[in-house]
């Protein structure tokens, strides 16, 4: 489930709390550094699985998309739900996006 009633900040301040990034990742910095100075991230949503986040994407300023799934719920099409929400939100700048397979076992 995707809860679309949090803000941006919302977002980044759970999923730091909820610890939904790798440590040597930008995702955590960008998340961090959006939650501090209030740019750089242009949205961002939570998955929910079991009333816990278990999953987030952010569209950073550069039009990336990051996101993260914590490994009990991979290979559930977490992602893709993700990335499909992102792009509609997105609007026309979704059309350009392009997702890649981050680094296995990460």
């Amino acid at each position: 489930m995707i809860p679309t009633h949090l803000s941006t900040r919302e977002v980044c301040q759970l999923a730091l709390t909820h610890r939904l990034f790798v440590n040597s990742w930008c995702l955590r910095n960008d998340m961090n550094y959006f939650v501090k100075q209030g740019y750089g991230i242009k949205h961002a949503a939570l998955y929910y699985a079991d009333g816990v986040p278990v999953a987030v994407a952010v569209i950073t300023s550069a039009a990336d998309i990051q996101i993260f799934v914590r490994q009990k719920y991979r290979r559930q099409g977490i992602g893709r739900k993700l990335v499909e929400h992102m792009r509609k939100h997105a609007g026309e700048d979704g059309k350009r996006m392009d997702a890649g397979i981050g680094v296995k076992g990460s």
